[in-house]
């Protein structure tokens, strides 16, 4: 209500003075009233209003996710592991009976004793090798054998072909060559000393033989063909590799190259291979 309407209303009228006094207070009165409802009014909405309903999110992880969580965690660390461990498969195709073959990392601690057929030089590099050739190694992979449950560790390498003494092979060919034994530390094999020192990246004169058809492995009544496995193979882990190592060559040190010099090199080597080729 507006004061100046009162006012006017109250000037206008023909009454006592004691008359306009009262109305003027009423007057007063009402107006005062009527900012303090104006003023509510434009409190209330702002301090009356009811606050937004808000949607609270729980926290708590159901029951199911936990164990689903926990599967798909080993089933991430399988993933990983399985390739650390290097295992896989090795296709057996003409090999016979209860006879399997795969890669490994870890290999047990073995001791084992193997007994040398005495050769002489001339049978060494005439009779037991196909090709003799200085290579560096590629890669080494070790390997388990199951014989119908009895394992054997061996180990295969990669040897690429750089510079040819004897047989068909051809500079630049990759050759598998298995093993004798493991490639790893705490394994002890007896007469293998050279061929347990190799290295990938080391290089050396080696003379291996190349397996055929007929080259089998028999155990029971389970037979590896050798060709399943490589393409060639040691007689031995003594005789038939000289290698470049940071402590000078090694070889079979021990009476198996008579005619090589102390301290031998490569070169002295070469020069054995020439004379006793047939």
């Amino acid at each position: 209500m507006n004061n100046n309407v009162y006012t006017r209303t109250v000037d206008e009228m023909v009454a006592s003075d004691a008359l306009k006094e009262r109305l003027m207070q009423l007057s007063d009165s009402a107006t005062r009233e009527e900012k303090r409802v104006e003023k509510q009014e434009e409190i209330r909405p702002q301090a009356t209003r009811n606050p937004r309903t808000k949607t609270r999110h729980s926290t708590i992880t159901p029951r199911w996710l936990a164990p689903a969580a926990a599967c798909f965690a080993l089933v991430l660390v399988i993933a990983i592991a399985l390739p650390l461990l290097g295992g896989g498969r090795i296709d057996l195709p003409h090999s016979v009976g209860n006879v399997r073959a795969s890669y490994v990392r870890i290999v047990p601690h073995v001791n084992l004793s193997l007994d040398l057929v005495w050769l002489s030089e001339e049978e060494i590099i005439n009779d037991w090798t196909t090709d003799i050739f200085y290579g560096t190694v590629k890669e080494i992979r070790n390997i388990v054998i199951d014989f119908n449950g009895d394992k054997d560790y061996r180990a295969i390498a990669r040897i690429e072909v750089k510079d040819v003494y004897h047989g068909k092979v051809s500079n630049g060919d990759v050759i598998t060559v298995l093993l004798p034994c493991p490639i790893a530390g705490g394994i002890w094999v007896e007469d293998t000393d050279v061929i347990s020192q190799l290295r990938v990246g080391m290089s050396g004169i080696f003379m291996p033989r190349k397996y055929t058809a007929t080259d089998t492995w028999e155990q029971g009544n389970t037979i590896l063909v050798l060709t399943d496995i490589a393409d060639y193979g040691f007689g031995d882990g003594e005789r038939f590799a000289f290698l470049e190592t940071p402590n000078g060559l090694a070889y079979a040190e021990w009476g198996a190259f008579p005619s090589l010099p102390q301290n031998a090199t490569l070169d002295d080597v070469r020069a054995l291979i020439d004379s006793l080729r047939e």
